[in-house]
């Protein structure tokens, strides 16, 4: 017979205040990339307008945020083994805001290749800070 750890057995004295930290690392990470992204989305409408794209070239533009999520998903977990996962969480949240400032540059300056690049790395990023 294996032995193992209940689920609810109860955390070493030291531990549950570094789960409690943990959980809420995660938490914030969470809704400071939520936070972020909904700043994008707000602004669809602008870009669109900016860019002087139709419904289905927005859609087309729109598929650089699955592009980046399918190439870098086969590589989250052997970044997060190899960088760990604060160090993976803190330079990929730094790739996301840079993702996003280049959607807005992109945006602003009318230059679609920079808002597909910018969308593509903003979802680049995420998927490894947000997997783990």
């Amino acid at each position: 017979m294996h032995s193992h750890t209940p689920i609810n057995s109860t955390p070493e004295p030291g531990e549950a205040g570094e789960h409690r930290r943990a959980v809420w690392a995660v938490a914030g990470t969470f809704m400071l990339h939520g936070f972020i992204f909904s700043t994008w989305v707000s602004r669809i409408p602008t870009v669109r307008g900016a860019l002087g794209l139709t419904n289905g070239q927005l859609g087309a533009l729109m598929l650089a945020l699955s592009a980046g999520a399918l190439i870098v998903l086969p590589f989250t977990g052997m970044v997060v083994g190899r960088f760990g996962a604060n160090k993976t969480v803190v330079r990929t949240s730094m790739m996301f805001v840079l993702g996003l400032a280049t959607v807005a540059f992109g945006a602003d300056y009318a230059v679609a290749t920079a808002v597909v690049g910018g969308l593509f790395v903003l979802e680049w990023a995420t998927r490894p800070g947000m997997s783990r």
